[in-house]
């Protein structure tokens, strides 16, 4: 069956396949001598119908305008091949693919690790060390740096906004002797650790008086004692800000050669 759209009307005409060639053949006979083909001899449109006219879309050119190429409709037949696109699984499961693997990435490198704090030295030495024995009135001022190691886990760098320690005499809350504060900021490079210090000035008075007297001591294990720092840095990455605390038992020597002249006083 031959479908044609160039009826005057706009309606299409049907033609059957065993009817078509003497329909063309008659048409073909009398065509040389018809207006159309006086008129445009190198494009032949050939009418099969007497009281047909030109196709309104081509005007019997057989091509379209380019001008309204955007505002024609092209009918494909069904089992055109460009309407079963091949291998779509194949390509629908490569998109999947590369979905979660691009996901998997992100999560993997962009998922926050552990920021941890560390401590490295036991041993505390004090760079100043004022002492004043007066009874009820003696009292220990002793000024030491204590060093830190923040080690940064993550796959992108941190900011270290505030360190900030607490020194307690006993386990007990009541007994603290010190509070410090380092609020300069520090940033640590992804997978990598720096070191953060701290200054401290632990000042022993009151029922801790009698410090005093040990910190002039110069046996070692007299003026040597432990003590329990609890530090806690704030650190900020990806527009988080997170704290991380840390408790540590460390010695403390309070005794200096320079004390001497102090404690020769008081004995």
């Amino acid at each position: 069956m031959l479908v044609l759209w160039c009826h005057r009307n706009r309606t299409p005409v049907c033609i059957m396949s065993g009817d078509l060639m003497p329909i063309v053949h008659a048409v073909n006979e009398g065509f040389l001598d018809s207006p159309v083909a006086d008129r445009n001899h190198s494009h032949r449109y050939e009418e099969l119908m007497g009281e047909s006219v030109s196709c309104p879309t081509c005007r019997g050119l057989g091509r379209v305008p380019r001008a309204e190429q955007d505002s024609l409709v092209a009918l494909i037949p069904v089992n055109d091949k460009r309407l079963k696109p091949r291998r779509t699984c194949l390509w629908v499961a490569i998109a999947v693919f590369l979905t979660l693997l691009a996901g998997a990435l992100t999560a993997f490198f962009l998922v926050p690790r552990e920021v941890k704090l560390l401590s490295n030295n036991p041993n505390i030495h004090p760079y100043s060390v004022n002492i004043s024995k007066n009874g009820n009135k003696s009292f220990v001022v002793m000024k030491f740096v204590n060093v830190y190691n923040c080690s940064n886990q993550n796959f992108y760098p941190i900011s270290i906004k505030k360190l900030e320690l607490t020194s307690y005499m006993f386990d007990s809350e009541s007994t603290i002797v010190a509070h410090a504060y380092n609020r300069s900021e520090l940033t640590v490079p992804m997978k990598s650790t720096k070191e953060c210090s701290i200054n401290v000035t632990m000042t022993f008075k009151h029922q801790f008086g009698y410090m005093a007297t040990y910190c002039c001591d110069p046996r070692d294990w007299v003026h040597t004692f432990i003590m329990r720092f609890q530090s806690v840095i704030t650190a900020s990455y990806l527009g988080h800000t997170e704290e991380m605390s840390l408790v540590t038992y460390q010695n403390v020597d309070c005794y200096l050669e320079s004390s001497k002249k102090q404690c020769a006083e008081f004995i």
